[in-house]
Parts: structure tokens; C-alpha cells; sequence
């Protein structure tokens, strides 16, 4: 079936819930099949996590929406070919990182949250399984990758005394994406920044990054200054709240942030604690580029065809 159709077909299920929508095979990711009514789901589902996609085309809706969907179920024949069950034991983690999202939403409890997923027609159940591949996946890259982290705890502790007088915290937003060459970076950059400023930051990063954050709208979180690389932080202070910034290069691509708040950190921290949360960063850093490596790598394994 022709994608147009598909669009149409699903949006008109959409606006007119009465009509019913027949339930068409999309693509095939290994042979299982992926349905106009999965794909349905999907799209109910990144609205609901992030309403701003509601500003773009069906077109660019429906292409976010079958990437994710397809990226999940790479992520999942994986695990599944790891883990002989998907589930994790350690349920205070899992809980810690729910009660995230519900804050997040602005919600009261999590009963408040389930009642919001089935007005949209999703399921907890589903929105926790879902969840757990996350997890699990994360835990296959640290298993492959975490002795190839190289943390220079020399030159991180020197950037901390060198500016310990500094205690600002960013809230941060990023956008990353790869490029070979300057006029690809200057290309992608303008297609990023004409969305940004039309559709917003969040729905940006869902379209562009390939960063594990962009379901989360290429939320970071609060950063201290001190944990951030001497070149980024120059161009962070150069930004006034919701601006971001020029393509930066990081390892593994080009990274653009953007500033929602900074404020002064209240808890003076040691040097012990400070170059603590530095090495952290820094290895969550190495690891979601190790992540990206991975996920690009058995991709290249998987097939994926229109039936």
C-alpha cells in the first residue's frame, strides 16, 4: 500500500473514531510484522509523551513514528536474543525511573498516569514493558562497552580546581546527529534550526537526534558546569534561556544544546563528590556514543521490507 494511503487511513481513524481501521502489514522488521494498527499506537503514544508533535505534518509524523517503532523493535530482538525473559530484578530502579516520567508529565501519582495512558488508549502494562527493554538494553552496552571506557581522572580534577569558584547548574536540551563533511554539518544544521524554531526543540529532537534522549524531547536534565568540557560551557554562557547553540563537536558526531534555566547551586560540594559526578557524566557520555555504535551496528544485520 502506497504511504500516502497509509497516512490517510490512519489519521481518518483518528479524527472519526467510529470508523474502524483495517489492519495492514506496513513492513516486516525479521519477519514480524509491523501494522497500520501498531504504527496507530505509536503515533498515540509520542503524543502523549510529547503533545508538541501535534505542530507537525501527518507526513512528518507518521515518518518519527515508524522510525521509533522500528528502532524499538531493533532494540528488542536484541534483548530478546540476550536475556531469556524481559524483565529486570532491581524494581526500586524501575519505580525511581517512573516516578520520573510522572513528575515530568506533572502528574499526581501513578494512578494519575494510568488513567492519562488510557485516554489516550494506552496501556501501563505496555508503556513498562516498553520500559524494560530500555533497560535491559542499556545493560547490554555496559556489559560490551564499559571496559572500553578511558576517563582521564587527572585532567577532569584539574578542570574542577581550575573552576571551583563556579557553581552555576544548566538545564539542558540536546539535539545530536552525525555528519562526514563541514557542508553536511552546515545542511543538517539549517533543517534542524528552520525546525526548531517552527515546530519547537522537543519535536526537533525527535525528528533529528539520535540520541537515546530524543523520546524525551533530547532532554539531559541539570548539569553543574563543572561536569561540562571547557568548550561547551563557553558556548552554554553565551546562550539567554530557551536559545541554543552552533553545532558543537563531540565525540561521535555534532551536538546542539539548548538552555531552559541555570540557576546557582545551592550545596557546596567537595572535590571528592564533584569529581564524582564528573567521571559519571563522563561515562554516561561515552556510553550512549557506544550505544549508538551498537544499535548501528546490528542494525546492518536486521531486515527490514515492505511487504
Amino acid at each position: 500500500m502506497p504511504i500516502f494511503k497509509i497516512i490517510f487511513i490512519i489519521f481518518l481513524f483518528i479524527a472519526q473514531k467510529t470508523f474502524s481501521l483495517e489492519n495492514k502489514i506496513i513492513f516486516k522488521i525479521n519477519n514480524e510484522p509491523l501494522t497500520s494498527i501498531d504504527l496507530l499506537h505509536e503515533i498515540k503514544r509520542l503524543k502523549f509523551f510529547e503533545p508538541s508533535l501535534s505542530n507537525l505534518k501527518n507526513e512528518e509524523i507518521y515518518k518519527i513514528a515508524t522510525q521509533t517503532l522500528i528502532n524499538h523493535k531493533i532494540k528488542k530482538f536484541e534483548v530478546s536474543r540476550k536475556f531469556q525473559e524481559l524483565q529486570i530484578n532491581n524494581e526500586e530502579y524501575l519505580n525511581s525511573v517512573i516516578d520520573k516520567q510522572i513528575k515530568k508529565l506533572n502528574l499526581k501519582n501513578i494512578d494519575d498516569f494510568k488513567n492519562n495512558l488510557l485516554k489516550y488508549d494506552l496501556s501501563f502494562l505496555d508503556y513498562k514493558n516498553r520500559l524494560i527493554v530500555d533497560i535491559l538494553w542499556n545493560e547490554i552496552i555496559f556489559t560490551i562497552y564499559s571496559d572500553k571506557i578511558k576517563i582521564d581522572v587527572k585532567a577532569l580534577k584539574n578542570e574542577i580546581i581550575n573552576r571551583n569558584n563556579q557553581t552555576n547548574l544548566f538545564f539542558l536540551k540536546e539535539i545530536i546527529f552525525n555528519a562526514n563533511d563541514k557542508n553536511l554539518v552546515n545542511e543538517l544544521y539549517e533543517k534542524i534550526k528552520y525546525d526548531i524554531d517552527t515546530i519547537g526543540f522537543n519535536a526537533s529532537a525527535l525528528k533529528h537526534s539520535i540520541s537515546n534522549t530524543s523520546e524525551n524531547g533530547g532532554e539531559i536534565g541539570w548539569i553543574n558546569e563543572n561536569s561540562l568540557s571547557e568548550n561547551i560551557l563557553n558556548e552554554i554562557k553565551k546562550l539567554k534561556k530557551f536559545e541554543y547553540t552552533k553545532p558543537i563537536r563531540i565525540q561521535g558526531g555534532f551536538v546542539v544544546l539548548q538552555l531552559i534555566d541555570t540557576k546557582k547551586n545551592d550545596q557546596e560540594q567537595n572535590l571528592d563528590n564533584q569529581l564524582k559526578n564528573l567521571i559519571n557524566i563522563e561515562r554516561n557520555n561515552q556510553l550512549k556514543n557506544y550505544s549508538n555504535l551498537y544499535f548501528n551496528k546490528i542494525k546492518k544485520d536486521i531486515q527490514i521490507n515492505e511487504p
